[in-house]
């Protein structure tokens, strides 16, 4: 069980830091033969399903990250290939919610935003626990269906349960400046400051402040290219 643990813990912990190992892990853990049954064979398939998943959500993180248009057009065939072996290896398992993630993930590649805005909606409403970065994704794309309201309804919804969350704050910082509300807007790069007081993301929000509002899609594509890199 302890190597089948390290896998879940090493694909975790690497689609954060190093997506290309991460990669290779979740690989090599769906090639591997079946265990017997006993402790190790349950926990290799839970390996299983968070490998599958990883696989798609590095391919989805290297596309968020990637801003030139001509490259993440490039990317989407992987992002394709990487939904389609997800959902034909987690719908016999039951794992819905998982497929339903990975079909907003993969609607907001596509640019499909009010698909990817009801399945994250589904998503927050039916699962009981939701990570940090489904409110974030539920609110950009929110954002560019031009619903500020309901993104900064989501935004708060989701710093309830992840507080301290930067990467959502930063996004209700943008909002809030698209909405003119510059006290709000000071207050939330203020909490973004204390925990990180070098955040780049921040300071440019600072400046848009003194700039005045902008667009909703500006918002939101701003948030999209550095979800990543904050």
């Amino acid at each position: 069980p302890n190597d089948m643990m390290a896998r879940r813990g090493l694909i975790m912990v690497a689609s954060d830091i190093d997506r290309e190992l991460a990669d290779r892990v979740a690989e090599e853990t769906l090639k591997m033969s079946n265990l017997p049954v006993s402790l190790e064979s349950l926990v290799q398939e839970e390996a299983r399903v968070m490998a599958i998943s990883g696989l798609f959500n590095a391919r989805f993180a290297r596309y968020i990250g990637e801003r030139d248009p001509a490259k993440r057009v490039a990317l989407l065939p992987a992002i394709r290939d990487a939904r389609e072996r997800a959902g034909k290896f987690l719908e016999p398992l039951g794992e819905r919610a998982a497929i339903k993630l990975i079909e907003a993930k993969a609607a907001v590649a596509e640019d499909r935003v009010s698909d990817a805005a009801a399945a994250f909606d589904e998503v927050i409403r039916t699962q009981g626990q939701v990570a940090a970065d489904t409110y974030m994704y539920a609110a950009m794309t929110n954002l560019l269906r031009r619903e500020p309201g309901t993104a900064l309804r989501v935004c708060n919804e989701g710093l309830e349960k992840h507080p301290g969350y930067v990467p959502l704050l930063l996004v209700r910082a943008d909002i809030e400046v698209s909405m003119g509300r510059a006290e709000q807007a000071r207050r939330t790069i203020d909490e973004v400051q204390a925990i990180d007081p070098t955040n780049p993301k921040a300071k440019d929000l600072l400046i848009s402040l003194s700039q005045g509002p902008k667009s909703f899609t500006e918002a939101a594509a701003a948030g999209r290219d550095d979800t990543l890199a904050i």
